[in-house]
């Protein structure tokens, strides 16, 4: 509308006018806003499946770290004695001499003095090929042929054992044997790794099979599991954990049936963190390591939330007071009223409803620990087992059949099991496999 036609409008027709053009405009506002607030909610939960109370460490957004002092220098504190470096016996010794001044070219003489220092370093030639020349012999008595000795295989049991050792950092199959050929073993291939891969997953099976039942006697057992895909197709690992066993199940499930079947006849606690696969465990310790985190997201994300993340750790501190013992009935009800306390304030905000759902649906299973002294209160024990398996994830990304499942099943299990006795575990390879 031009300026004329403005001019021929009333009072009243022109502020109808401006009425409708403000009432557009509000209304395309709206929509932008809408749109605006939809597309920020977007990046909200993207952000938020990578910071969250479950996220893995491995998963995490990198944080910046605060400065350094100054003034601090690193490593070990003044006045500490320092561990130093344990050397082996000397398998042999070099003499070093000199006979004349390198810078004045003047005869030196008789030394003044000797010092002795130890170097360790690995041999020149690592691959040894060692030709066997075995005699075969005739019995008369038996009719029957005999040889003096059996070789398995064309690889020794020292550097199959070392393939292992090298797939159980997470090395794929193609770098595990192109780190052996770069040690001389010119003609060793990533078909040769699978070989050494099923190899050791029959010896084990055995030492599985006997870790199976020593766990289920165990007063309690840490469970928890992380995705890993077969194939292409989503997966999960599930961990079992004792202080010195641990136990690993590919699968493709992360139904209940798992952790039912596997833990059937197992009569102690069962430490999870608050997934529902776990629900019908006989009796189950809830984590408040995972209770702790969420409490620390709120906290983030609403300031009022600071005095809740205060109480629920001064809560926890009172509780792992009762790890070894067992609380007396006041006791008891006073840490019961505390939680409770907290669940009510939760439930007068709208941002803190969800967080005490999660509370109240927990039920007994915070204080089932207090029952059973030894009992830890939180699942860290499970997190730290299964780092391993975030390893792989993240080095090779998946398994593609079932060697690989076999591998993860019983030879990551008895491996990490060996380690977790603080027992050498090349070294147990290396006897099993000669064996």
């Amino acid at each position: 509308m031009n300026k004329k036609e403005l001019r021929k409008l009333s009072k009243k027709e022109l502020f109808q006018l401006i009425a409708i053009q403000q009432q557009e405009r509000i209304r395309i506002l709206e929509e932008e806003n809408k749109f605006l607030k939809d597309k920020i909610m977007g990046f909200e939960r993207y952000i938020k499946a990578f910071d969250n109370p479950h996220t893995s460490s491995s998963k995490k957004q990198k944080k910046s770290k605060p400065p350094k002092q100054e003034g601090r220098f690193p490593g070990k504190p003044i006045g500490s004695n320092g561990g130093g470096i344990r050397m082996p016996p000397a398998d042999k010794s070099e003499t070093h001499t000199l006979d004349s001044c390198p810078s004045c070219h003047g005869s030196l003489g008789e030394p003044t003095r000797k010092t002795l220092q130890k170097q360790m370093d690995l041999p020149e030639k690592l691959a040894v090929c060692t030709e066997h020349i075995i005699s075969h012999y005739h019995c008369e008595n038996c009719n029957e042929n005999i040889a003096a000795t059996e070789i398995q295989g064309r690889y020794g049991p020292r550097i199959k054992s070392l393939a292992a050792r090298l797939k159980e950092q997470g090395l794929s199959c193609q770098e595990t044997a192109l780190t052996i050929r770069e040690m001389g073993f010119i003609s060793f291939c990533p078909a040769t790794i699978v070989m050494v891969m099923v190899l050791f997953s029959n010896l084990l099976q055995p030492i599985r099979e006997r870790l199976e039942k020593e766990i289920l006697k165990a007063p309690y057992i840490n469970a928890d599991e992380t995705g890993l895909r077969k194939d292409g197709q989503s997966g999960y690992v599930w961990g079992f954990f004792t202080k010195g066993i641990a136990l690993l199940n590919a699968e493709m499930s992360r139904g209940k049936k798992i952790a039912n079947n596997f833990l059937t006849g197992f009569l102690g606690v069962t430490i999870t963190d608050g997934y529902l696969g776990y629900g019908d465990v006989a009796f189950r310790q809830r984590c408040w390591s995972h209770l702790i985190r969420e409490f620390e997201d709120l906290s983030k994300r609403h300031k009022e939330a600071k005095l809740f993340l205060e109480q629920i750790r001064e809560l926890y501190k009172q509780l792992v007071v009762y790890t070894d013992d067992i609380p007396s009935d006041n006791v008891k009800d006073y840490l019961h009223f505390q939680l409770n306390d907290i669940v009510t304030c939760l439930d007068a905000t709208r941002w803190g409803r969800k967080l005490s759902n999660l509370i109240k649906n927990g039920g007994d299973d915070w204080f089932t620990a207090w029952d059973y002294p030894g009992v830890p209160f939180q699942n860290n024990l499970a997190e730290r087992g299964l780092r391993r398996i975030v390893m792989h994830r993240k080095r090779m990304g998946c398994y593609r059949n079932e060697v690989g499942k076999n591998w993860i099943d019983v030879c990551l299990s008895v491996m990490q099991t060996w380690r977790l006795q603080e027992k050498n575990i090349l070294a147990n390879l290396v006897y099993m496999a000669s064996n």
